[in-house]
């Protein structure tokens, strides 16, 4: 049975475009048993999801949202609403993203971390990881039966370019190739104001 469970909508800005009741309209035509809107880093979408869904007995609606990390940090969680603690649980979390911190915490400088904040509000959640960081970093704190992987290779190639690009390059470029005849020496001009340059001006000014 496949239940597609990182769909986006239009809300999800460039890389959603339909709105909610057309992705239903579309899960029922496929036959689709249930299908999970899980725009990113916001709910913005879930009560049209909700009054589209309530159109067609045959498409059950999940909850949720993918939670990127900030500042750039590759991968993202999909968080699956189970229970009513769950959904309050998945609000605070798109909360604290878009706001950047926590308002229910007492130290106001501190800023989102995807993996801690997914620790501390898991209950009543389901979690989807794309990156082996977030897995890393969650085995251990979330149970086993509510974390699952979902290696995307977007997500791979994203990491691994970002990292690339802050370090310094494979491959150094080649020595200067010698001239023919230079006896296997590179020939390089002379720096100004060298014995060299002082000798050809003295010998152009005499046959001048």
């Amino acid at each position: 049975m496949y239940v597609p469970l990182r769909v986006h909508g239009h809300h999800s800005l460039l890389t959603g475009v339909d709105p909610p009741h057309a992705l239903v309209a579309r899960a029922a035509g496929l036959g689709l048993p249930a299908m999970a809107l899980a725009d990113v880093n916001c709910l913005t979408g879930l009560v049209d999801f909700l009054r589209a869904s309530e159109g067609t007995a045959d498409v059950r609606p999940l909850v949720a949202a993918e939670i990127a990390d900030a500042g750039g940090r590759a991968g993202r969680l999909v968080a699956l609403v189970e229970t009513e603690q769950g959904y309050r649980n998945l609000c605070r979390l798109v909360s604290a993203r878009q706001l950047g911190r926590d308002l229910g915490v007492e130290d106001p400088d501190e800023e989102f971390d995807l993996i801690q904040y997914a620790a501390g509000h898991q209950a009543g959640l389901f979690f989807l990881a794309d990156h082996p960081r977030l897995l890393l970093g969650l085995h251990g704190r979330v149970p086993a039966e509510r974390l699952f992987a979902a290696i995307s290779p977007a997500a791979l190639r994203l990491g691994g370019s970002a990292r690339r690009a802050r370090g310094p390059p494979r491959h150094p470029p080649p020595p200067p190739a010698a001239p023919p005849g230079g006896g296997g020496r590179a020939q390089h001009p002379p720096r100004a104001g060298g014995r060299g340059g002082r000798e050809r001006d003295a010998r152009s000014a005499n046959r001048g």
